[in-house]
């Protein structure tokens, strides 16, 4: 199985089962764990997926918006690290 029918099998079976494991999706989709945890890497890297102890869970769409705005926009006012909102220091 290529990588992108991989990562998609892999975050469906997050919309239909959050918060599952690597060892879960690992025998739902018949791949290595490996592959599983490279696959949960580029979703998260994509900023489809959020990874932490419990788990993996899709993040919804504003989420996503979010995780895109404080990546990419320069002047957004905020940064999201390890899942929290920072605002941005300013200049005093």
């Amino acid at each position: 199985m290529n990588e992108e029918d991989l990562d998609w099998l892999v975050y469906h079976h997050l919309l239909d089962d959050p918060c599952q494991g690597v060892e879960t999706l690992a025998g739902k989709t018949g791949c290595s764990t490996t592959e599983i945890g490279e696959s949960l890497c580029r979703l998260e890297k994509s900023m489809l997926i959020s990874q932490d102890a419990d788990g993996c869970r899709v993040l919804s769409v504003p989420e996503v918006l979010l995780q895109c705005q404080s990546r990419y926009d320069p002047h957004a006012p905020f940064t999201i690290e390890g899942g929290v909102i920072r605002m941005k220091k300013g200049p005093d």
